[in-house]
């Protein structure tokens, strides 16, 4: 409703609900107070009593005349002002009783039981609280008052608990007090005192409620009492009481000031009804039933109606008829009539159940809003699923990732909007109706793709549901991958992993199949070893006796004690050998057995290392064993601890160059109780991804290190024989710093077997160190002081290096080098007639060096032969194109050594001299590199153009080269075995030859075309050359047509 101009606004229009009407007791008011109901009571005359809070009592007719106003309460002399009054009753003898806030008690002289009693003269008489009489009223402010089935009255006083009316006159009220000091009562401050059908008598106080059963009060009151406990939700929802009420049905409740209304539901428990359950207000000030079982409650803020049955709540307030929705406490009657009245701030609210009449009209529905994540949506946004407006739209159709949505709707019912209920679902979603009584929007959120349909129903406040739901059609559409191609995609590709998957099952079959044959392949081809292993035991045997003997020898002549020494520690390392393998098929068929004995482990460690310590003087390797001197009794198999040292110590000396350090250190743990060896060398590591490789059988970084070589069985065999003792081996290692390897083994002889022990060990065993890189002898290179050609022996293992240059010395003049690189210096500086190397080396291998070799012109001349133990052809084939000139295999015969170097050496002379012979006029058929053939033919052009030149001698041809005095004369000398000066003169002379043999020319004439100034020199050095004169030389070669006057 529009308002006029000047005041502006509008103004809402609420229909009045005829169940409702509203007493205002003074129309114009000077104070607030003087409409605030604070008590209201009805007596045997059918006359309402109400009292304000201003202090007025009104008397109204059952109609609701107003009858009579009290200002004051009028004494038999004279009256008292502004009677505040909390509590109403009328006696069994029709007195009434005024109770105030503040001034004790008044009661009526006149019964309201005689005839035509005239209420505007009625008299009071006034009883408060007397210090000096302790019979008196306890307390002046009074908040209830009841009249029990005994007759007797009781006065609940606000602070000062009960009392018990003894009796009374005119003049004084005899009482008995009960409170707190005198009873188990929770507490003095009283707000109503409530008799049940019973007779219990029951105390609402602000601590809980109070139930007096036993009413004969002999010495002192007994109460039951019931409070409120945060840990049972079956007590007392609050403490703070203020009405009880008993329904028709017997049934107990209590309004509570904060924990809404409770239920008494016998043996101590309550049943709770707040805000949360449909109540207007947790704070419940009055209880009244109507004659249909409703119960009706007034609290801080609205009236409800409480369905006892269904447990529903409907609720009143300004916006649905309602003139003042504040209530104030205990401040609720109901009359004779059935009418309900409750005392509220701006008036009498009259309650008159069942008369409004619902309206059965449902009202209509409307969608007011559509989001997509919570965001708004418009038809006019672009992509937007809205075709049209949400309020128009009936289907909106939704991509896969818009699956998330909400719809806000309403229903047009503006008569106490808060009182409409909605119910809403989704088709093919939901399973039924979501029931969610004001809220106006439906949320859903991750919707599967599929067809939906969302139906929206609601109802007013009466109640009456739409009988035809809002409906709007809402597609969500699937994303790629669940449309029905990509469900044929996944059936095809379903059939090809399935292929897929039948092949690889099948393939699995087949190499499983496989291993199972492979492994019995290897266990045959390992039993083959094994009994080869034995077979040979047997004559090794028959080889190391026999030298064990002749070691013995006293008259063993020098030159055979170090080949016999050569023979038996390389046997013995055979024998090693044999017996690792056999101890891994012991392992592999756990047929290992131990022979544990009691040793002194520092000394058996420190007589292990000390057999080292001659390897580690010849290498120059720092070795350092810190074995304390305290006894450390173990319970070893010493024979197989040997072996794992062995292997442990080998490795070490093996792999660490010469100028390292290896270390071995023993520690005792007693409270892990083990103890660790550990071993320390400064080799060239190993890679993280490799140490977990590293104890597997067959493994081997020879390919990683190719001047060593290993079987791959040492260290496995070495972690076997440590986990038979329950012991580990540990690695820890970077590469280019070296690694640690840590035998730890465990103290006592409880973890072995019982049969494997044996008692105290007599001896210990020592340790013969590995040939492959052990010599007692050889520590310096060898140069042999044999006459004839220059060779120089270039191998790691020195015990083939002394054998070979023993082999050699007797026909050459042998040089030894350790390695690759010790040789090339070696080679260059000694430039030798032959070179022989092994392929297998440190710091330089046999084929990078011959590379070098042959690429520097200096040395591309000389002979190279490669000594090894690789017999793959496509070796041979490496080593060929280094440009070698023989590839000998492991193991050789030195007689055939022998020859292939001097053959190497006769043929390169014999080429010289052929080459001599024929003037040196075809170089090509050198057996030479490509830089000496092109160094060759260079040198024999020069010649050819200088050689009639007297002047043209050494200096002038190494001039002309461009090549060093050093480099030609090494050159020359190693393919002619001239000197320079030699050669030149020899070429001359046989240039001198040829011209002799041709018409024309005399001997002088020839000498002079050859460069020679002095015939009779020319003459001598042709004889030392051919063993006769020019003209001998002439005539024996069939040509005598030209004579000159000195040979005739």
């Amino acid at each position: 409703m529009g308002r006029n101009r000047a005041i502006g606004g509008i103004n809402k229009v609420i229909p009045a609900n005829n169940s409702f009407r509203h007493i205002i007791p003074k129309i114009q008011i000077n104070d607030i107070s003087e409409n605030v109901i604070r008590c209201i009571f009805q007596d045997s005359n059918n006359k309402i009593w109400v009292a304000t809070k201003s202090g007025r009592l009104y008397v109204y007719d059952e109609n609701f005349a107003l009858q009579t106003v009290f200002d004051n309460i009028p004494l038999a002399k004279g009256y008292v002002p502004v009677y505040n009054v909390y509590a109403i009753l009328e006696d069994s003898k029709g007195n009434i009783w005024l109770g105030s806030k503040g001034g004790g008690v008044a009661v009526g002289r006149t019964s309201l039981k005689e005839s035509k009693v005239d209420y505007r003269k009625m008299k009071f008489d006034i009883y408060r609280h007397d210090p000096a009489d302790t019979a008196s009223l306890s307390g002046d402010m009074v908040y209830s008052i009841l009249e029990d089935r005994q007759n007797r009255i009781w006065i609940g006083t606000y602070g000062d608990g009960l009392n018990l009316v003894t009796g009374r006159d005119h003049d004084r009220l005899h009482c008995r007090h009960i409170n707190r000091k005198n009873s188990n009562l929770s507490s003095d401050v009283v707000r109503q005192i409530f008799e049940d059908s019973k007779g219990n008598i029951w105390i609402a106080t602000v601590f809980g409620v109070n139930c007096l059963r036993d009413q004969t009060l002999r010495d002192s009151a007994i109460f039951e009492n019931f409070r409120y406990n945060p840990l049972d939700r079956a007590s007392l929802s609050y403490n703070d009481v203020i009405h009880i009420f008993e329904d028709s049905r017997g049934r107990i409740w209590f309004g509570t000031f904060g924990g809404g209304l409770n239920l008494y539901t016998g043996e101590g428990k309550f049943k709770r009804y707040t805000q949360l359950s449909g109540l207007a207000n947790d704070a419940v000030f009055g209880i009244l039933e109507d004659k249909n079982g409703y119960l009706w409650l007034s609290t801080e803020n609205g009236l409800s109606r409480f369905n006892v049955q269904e447990e529903k709540f409907e609720s009143y307030n300004e916006n649905n008829g309602l003139v003042s929705a504040s209530f104030n406490e205990n401040a609720c009657c109901r009359t004779r009539s059935g009418q309900l009245l409750f005392g509220a701030n701006d008036g009498l609210l009259i309650v008159t159940p069942g008369v409004a009449q619902e309206s059965g009209i449902a009202p209509p529905l409307v969608l007011t809003n559509f989001q997509l994540f919570n965001k708004d949506v418009s038809f006019n946004d672009p992509g937007s699923p809205l075709k049209t407006t949400i309020e128009t739209a009936k289907k909106i159709i939704l991509h896969h990732n818009q699956s998330s949505f909400s719809i806000d709707y309403a229903a047009l019912n503006f008569f106490d909007p808060e009182k409409n209920q909605y119910a809403f679902m989704l088709e093919n979603f939901d399973k039924d109706w979501n029931l969610v009584k004001g809220q106006r929007r439906a949320t859903y959120t991750n919707i599967p793709p599929g067809n939906y349909i969302f139906r929206l129903k609601g109802a007013g406040p009466d109640g009456t549901w739409s009988p035809v739901p809002l409906s709007l059609q809402i597609t969500v559409l699937p994303p790629w991958w669940k449309t029905w191609y990509a469900y044929l995609l996944y059936i095809v590709l379903f059939l090809l992993l399935a292929e897929l998957s039948r092949r690889i099952i099948a393939r699995y079959i087949h190499l499983r199949n496989e291993l199972r044959i492979e492994r019995r392949v290897s266990e045959i081809k390992l039993q083959f070893f094994t009994n080869i292993s034995h077979e040979i035991r047997t004559p090794l045997t028959l080889i190391l006796g026999p030298l064990e003997d002749i070691r013995r020898h006293e008259n063993l002549p020098a030159s055979l004690q170090r080949p016999v020494d050569i023979m038996y520690r390389n046997g013995q390392r055979m024998l090693r050998l044999i017996n690792q393998l056999l101890d891994f098929r012991k392992i592999q068929n756990n047929k290992m057995t131990l022979r544990v004995q009691k040793v002194n482990y520092a000394s058996f460690l420190r007589e292990v290392c000390r057999n080292f310590d001659h390897l580690a003087e010849r290498k120059g390797i720092c070795y350092v064993y810190e074995i304390p001197d305290d006894t450390i009794q173990a319970w070893i198999d010493p024979e197989k601890v040997d072996s794992i040292l062995f292997n442990l110590l080998s490795n070490a000396f093996k792999f660490t160059p010469s100028g390292g350090t290896i270390s071995v250190a023993l520690s005792l743990n007693d409270k892990g109780g083990y103890f660790d060896t550990v071993v320390t060398d400064q080799g060239p590591g190993i890679p993280p991804d490799k140490i977990p490789l590293l104890f597997s059988r067959y493994t081997s970084f020879s390919a990683e290190r190719k001047y060593f070589s290993s079987t791959g069985l040492g260290l496995a065999l070495s972690k076997e024989l440590a986990l038979l003792h329950s012991g580990d081996i540990l690695v820890e290692s970077a590469p280019d710093k070296g690694s640690v390897f840590t035998l730890r083994l465990p103290m006592g002889k409880e973890h072995f077997k019982p049969e494997e022990l044996c008692g105290e060990a007599a001896t210990t065993l020592s340790v013969i160190p590995d040939t492959e890189f052990s010599d007692e002898s050889v520590s310096e290179p060898l140069e042999a002081e044999s006459p004839g050609n220059k060779i120089v022996v270039v191998e790691d293992n020195h015990e083939i290096l002394d054998y070979v240059s023993s082999v050699l010395s007797e026909r050459f003049n042998v040089i030894s080098a350790s390695n690759g690189k010790e040789g090339l210096e070696i080679i260059r500086k000694e430039m030798p007639d032959l070179i022989i190397a092994d392929i297998m080396m440190p710091e330089m291998d046999g084929l990078e060096m011959t590379r070098r070799i042959k690429e520097d012109f200096r040395t591309s001349h000389i002979p190279v032969i490669l000594l090894t133990a690789l017999s793959d052809i496509n070796e041979q084939i490496e080593g060929i194109k280094t440009g070698a000139e023989a590839y000998v295999l492991k193991p050789f015969h030195a007689l055939y050594l022998k020859e292939l170097a001097t053959t190497l050496i006769k043929q390169r002379a014999m080429v010289f001299r052929k080459v001599a012979d024929k003037n040196i006029l075809e170089p090509g058929e050198l057996k030479i590199t490509s830089r000496d053939e092109e160094f060759i033919r260079k040198i024999i052009s020069l010649i050819e153009e200088n050689y009639s030149r007297p002047d043209f001698n050494v200096e002038k041809l190494v001039e002309l080269s461009s090549c060093g005095r050093t480099v030609f004369y090494n050159k020359i000398k190693s393919f002619t075995g001239l000197s320079p000066v030699e050669f030149l003169r020899q070429m001359r002379l046989k240039i001198a030859a040829r011209y002799l043999l041709t018409p024309g020319y005399n001997v002088s004439e020839v000498a002079y075309l050859c460069g020679f100034n002095d015939e009779k020199y020319f003459r001598k050095c042709f004889r030392d050359l051919y063993g006769m004169t020019p003209t001998e030389y002439r005539n024996r070669n069939g040509f005598a047509a030209v004579k000159t006057k000195t040979d005739r």
